[in-house]
């Protein structure tokens, strides 16, 4: 008799201890970038994209061409691996489109992406576009904080079985959190700035061709590097929320944000340094990959920046 009272004690405890976990992808400008074929010419030199090619890391759709970003498949491996951890993608793009990425990309092991989330998808008919709602549905879900005011919300309730304090959003557009769910979103920064570049090359030329060499290879180690750093955060804020006993979410709200003068300031920006995410997050991937690298500053775009500085 208590032998059996003591299997379901530990029974119980285990149940307790287990906590499922939800991590939500962005697809465009998370794991994939995209851009059309004359721009490819100016960010990789050609040898570059055909070895991206020869490993499957390129998929050409239509008029553009999307590249897997480096660290895609370490990250996603990283965050299933995490005990009653749920993948879900969620992107505003088109299903179709969305499934044809999915199932193109793998990870190291050869599971495909969408494998590893067992089919769960959301897509742009998922999304909330506020314009088509009523005032009352507006109200619901449009965020009250500055920042995260958007004409697109992702609603993560859809996702059956979520407790939206165990889940992080994994996106690199702050306005797509719906209202009450801004807590949730991890911004995967694309640079220095607070700016998200629409076209990669037509920011470099126009943000920082004035500026130093060394502030332009910073700018774009860290943007090659991001989900290194998105790994670090996760790092950290996992840590910090079993330490402190308190939410994934709050602790992910923590770590990125502080108020300042009474207005939001996200702090990877202006008062975290980056790099102590990077070395986390290469940590990380090369115990995942023992052949991932980080992507240099990237001279051959700082080649462009120089022709460019002249005639632009």
């Amino acid at each position: 008799m208590k032998f059996i009272i003591f299997i379901l004690i530990l029974f119980v405890s285990n149940s307790v201890l287990s906590k499922r976990i939800d991590f939500i992808f962005d697809i465009d400008g998370v794991l994939v970038d995209r851009a059309n074929k004359e721009t490819v010419k100016h960010l990789y030199p050609p040898e570059k994209l055909e070895l991206l090619k020869s490993a499957g890391r390129v998929l050409e759709l239509n008029e553009h061409i999307y590249i897997l970003n480096n660290g895609a498949e370490e990250l996603v491996e990283y965050l299933s691996e995490i005990p009653d951890a749920k993948i879900t993608f969620f992107s505003t793009g088109p299903r179709d489109r969305n499934e044809i990425f999915l199932n193109h990309f793998k990870l190291n092991n050869g599971k495909k992406f969408i494998d590893v989330s067992e089919g769960r998808l959301f897509s742009n008919e998922d999304a909330l576009e506020l314009s088509k709602l009523d005032d009352y549905s507006k109200t619901n879900y449009q965020s009250r904080i500055n920042e995260f005011v958007g004409p697109v919300k992702k609603d993560l309730t859809l996702i059956n079985g979520i407790d939206l304090e165990s889940a992080i959003l994994i996106d690199d557009r702050v306005v797509n959190a719906a209202r009450g769910q801004e807590k949730n979103l991890l911004k995967v920064d694309l640079s220095l700035t607070r700016e998200k570049p629409t076209a990669v090359l037509n920011y470099f030329l126009k943000e920082v061709k004035d500026k130093p060499m060394s502030y332009i290879g910073r700018h774009f180690y860290n943007w090659n590097n991001r989900l290194m750093i998105t790994a670090g955060i996760i790092d950290q804020v996992l840590k910090v929320s079993k330490l402190e006993k308190i939410s994934t979410r709050d602790a992910l709200w923590r770590t990125q944000w502080e108020k300042k003068s009474g207005s939001l300031t996200y702090k990877l920006t202006n008062s975290l340094k980056p790099e102590i995410f990077i070395r986390r997050g290469e940590e990380i991937f090369y115990k995942l990959n023992n052949r991932f690298k980080s992507i240099n500053t990237g001279i051959y775009i700082c080649d462009y920046h120089r022709i460019f500085r002249s005639s632009y």
